[in-house]
């Protein structure tokens, strides 16, 4: 049976006419009549409804719960929703908890659920509470610990965040530190100059940047004193510090001294770093990859490489992660710095 194909224009009249309907006060107007001009034009058994649907992106079929939920003050129920909206929703977004979600309302639909201010108030304060970890992290040049912010760590308890979910959230990557936290000091004293190239020396030896534990207490604390951070401490000589892929990932009691406990790992289990002067046999390696990469059009997954070089990338940088991890700095200019 053919069936024709209804323009945009067409469409979009459609869509006007089920947006006024979907406003009537029967949310079953016209579900259990076969020969309805509602059902036989917006069901999705009809070919028309079917196109309808098809033509509906997520944001247009969420915007009908969260004007529902701002007229009736509270994340709305499947029978507080137009049967044909109803309908579409559920076949694209499969269970009604995930549209309710997904349209930033509470999974607790229904007059009991909670009511739209206590959902907008807690967004706002999770918005402010992640202002906050943005603004500790650039102070300190790293992610912040849940120590370093106890009060927002156990506020985000309540409001059923875990803290690394926050740090998502802020967006507290790479790109975050080098915009706002590192800067060459070109007016270093001779002394700290002398403890930068300690630390290098330890970095050649490690063949990456050292971890904090790993560099004497007093020549870190007045590095990071005089250099403002860690990580412009390591900025000044070209290091980039040993990160975290999974950071507090342990993390989620929100017990704080338990959490803390966890999350100090000083291991690099789980981390990401610059391997620094890799032998020929490592870098032949590592371009193998790259090549076999563009071949490819994708990373290359453990059992697309030759066991041998696997192994090999393995040891040397510690896991096959972080041999991954090293395909971006082979054609990376380093930052120029003053202390060669």
């Amino acid at each position: 049976m053919y069936t024709l194909k209804l323009s945009s224009l067409q469409l979009s009249q459609l869509y006007t006419e089920l947006v006024q309907i979907a406003k009537a006060n029967n949310k079953e107007l016209g579900k259990e009549d076969e020969e309805s001009d509602i059902k036989k034009t917006f069901s999705l058994s009809f070919p028309k409804g079917k196109q309808l649907y098809r033509s509906l992106s997520d944001e247009q079929l969420l915007h009908f719960i969260t004007d529902i939920a701002k007229e009736i003050g509270h994340s709305p129920s499947q029978k507080e929703v137009f049967w044909v909206i109803r309908e579409y929703i559920k076949l694209r977004f499969k269970k009604w908890p995930y549209a309710l979600t997904a349209a930033g309302l509470s999974k607790s639909a229904g007059e009991k659920g909670q009511a739209l201010e206590q959902i907008i108030e807690r967004k706002e304060c999770y918005k402010q509470m992640i202002l906050i970890i943005r603004d500790k992290a650039k102070d300190l040049g790293r992610i912040p610990h849940p120590k370093d912010l106890p009060g927002i760590y156990i506020e985000m308890g309540k409001h059923n965040h875990s803290w690394q979910e926050a740090i998502k959230d802020a967006g507290l990557d790479q790109n975050f530190f080098v915009y706002n936290s590192l800067y060459i000091i070109n007016d270093l004293e001779q002394e700290y100059i002398g403890y930068l190239m300690e630390v290098l020396n330890q970095a050649k030896l490690l063949k990456r940047a050292p971890m904090r534990n790993e560099i004497d207490i007093e020549i870190k604390e007045k590095l990071i004193k005089r250099c403002g951070t860690w990580r412009n401490t390591l900025y000044q000589i070209g290091l980039e510090p040993v990160t975290r892929i999974t950071p507090f990932s342990a993390t989620g009691s929100h017990n704080l001294q338990n959490d803390i406990k966890q999350y100090h790992r000083n291991t690099l289990y789980d981390c990401h770093y610059k391997v620094l002067n890799p032998d020929i046999e490592t870098q032949n390696d590592l371009m193998y990859i790259k090549n076999l990469s563009g071949k490819l059009k994708h990373i290359p997954n453990k059992n697309e490489v030759p066991v041998d070089i696997k192994l090999r990338l393995q040891k040397s940088c510690g896991s096959w992660s972080n041999a991954l991890y090293q395909l971006e700095f082979i054609e990376k200019v380093s930052s120029k710095n003053i202390y060669p």
